[in-house]
């Protein structure tokens, strides 16, 4: 029985221990790996708590870790924890660009492989300037040590290749359908919101995420603006941000009138989001930056017609026009006419499809067979 240790670096990610409300992708990749047989434990930064026990989650035994250390640029800097490296076969730290994930290749090059997703963007300019300082010193040793990458998107496996690091594999990230399952349909205040506007005949826009300026939701709030008058629709928007921000975008909702026509809530128990999702004609995501976007794969899965710029998750999940509908750039001309004409077709074979693509492709225990056969490959070849 194979033990893989998640190691989650990025020191502003914190856990609960169990109370989870979000499709994170670590539990969910480390229950995927348990069914298949594995033992399997997730280590978080915790500051300077410390903490060690096994959670349930979906009747699975996880080993949970809160790993004291520092925080540097949001990177986890972990104090002394050999103890449990070597309890484990396979060590996988996430981004290549974080010290941890560096260390344990350099210490552990025999199990450890770095699960990445960034990519190069040039809306990233702090983390482009910080990637060429982490490159200067971490690729002459992620090159001699040969380090194994998992990448979730192939963006992020070309933007390794080009720095020369050349054992990439690309395999992307899960959807935890035991989490969101289509079988529940949970109603909420929101969903029955949504079912009366549909009911008078109006069409229903989602959004679901953080409100920030990387997720461009000022465009989005212009391109509802266009739409509102040569449609009969309703924004839905589900997610919080900074108060900055919420606040420059209800500017924008009250000066423009919209208010009237935008449902917002900033929290949404995961249960209730599937009937959400279902009720919806379109879910937008003008993204300037996804390394893979959760809400592309939730929305997929579900069967609400995708419309998103090209981002890391976009690219290999959506066939343009065939499972969801990708514009490259922000031209608000171009983004109302393909609304409109989304919400004028009959979507019925592109939500299946969509759907399809999901569930035969991207659930954490597809990829886990994925994650598994390169799990293999590194320890036969670890002399």
């Amino acid at each position: 029985m194979k033990s893989v240790l998640i190691i989650v670096t990025s020191a502003n990610i914190k856990t609960d221990f169990g109370n989870k409300t979000y499709n994170e992708q670590e539990v969910g990749l480390a229950k995927a790996l348990s069914r298949k047989g594995c033992r399997c434990g997730i280590a978080y930064y915790g500051g300077n708590q410390e903490r060690e026990e096994d959670f349930l989650a979906d009747g699975l035994k996880i080993r949970m870790y809160l790993f004291k250390g520092r925080d540097f640029l949001k990177t986890a800097f972990f104090e002394n924890y050999e103890r449990v490296f070597k309890r484990y076969d396979i060590l996988l730290p996430i981004t290549y660009d974080h010290y941890e994930s560096y260390r344990l290749a350099m210490k552990y090059p025999a199990k450890t492989i770095v699960y990445n997703g960034t990519y190069f963007s040039t809306f990233n300019k702090r983390y482009n300037l910080k990637c060429a300082v982490c490159d200067k010193f971490f690729l002459p040793g992620y090159r001699r040590k040969n380090t194994m990458f998992i990448t979730k998107n192939r963006l992020s496996a070309e933007f390794l290749n080009k720095k020369g690091l050349a054992n990439t594999h690309v395999v992307g990230v899960g959807f935890d359908a035991a989490q969101m399952s289509s079988s529940e349909m949970l109603d909420s205040e929101l969903s029955k919101k949504i079912e009366k506007l549909k009911s008078d005949g109006q069409n229903i826009l989602l959004y679901v995420g953080r409100l920030e300026k990387r997720r461009n939701i000022l465009f989005l709030l212009e391109l509802f603006k266009v739409l509102s008058k040569k449609t009969k629709s309703t924004l839905v928007i589900i997610g919080n941000g900074t108060e900055e921000y919420k606040a420059s975008c209800k500017d924008f909702v009250s000066s423009n009138g919209l208010g009237d026509s935008i449902l917002y809530q900033e929290r949404m128990e995961q249960r209730f989001l599937p009937k959400i999702y279902k009720e919806s004609d379109l879910f937008l995501l003008p993204t300037s930056y996804e390394i893979f976007g959760m809400v592309i794969l939730e929305a997929m899965y579900f069967g609400t017609p995708v419309l998103t710029t090209l981002n890391g998750g976009s690219d290999i999940l959506i066939k343009n026009g065939e499972s969801g509908y990708i514009i490259p750039d922000l031209n608000l001309e171009k983004w109302e006419e393909k609304c409109i004409d989304v919400l004028q077709r009959d979507n019925s074979k592109l939500s299946e499809r969509a759907h399809n693509v999901v569930a035969e492709n991207f659930v954490w225990d597809v990829l886990a067979d994925k994650f598994l056969d390169c799990f293999d490959t590194k320890i036969k070849n670890k002399d």
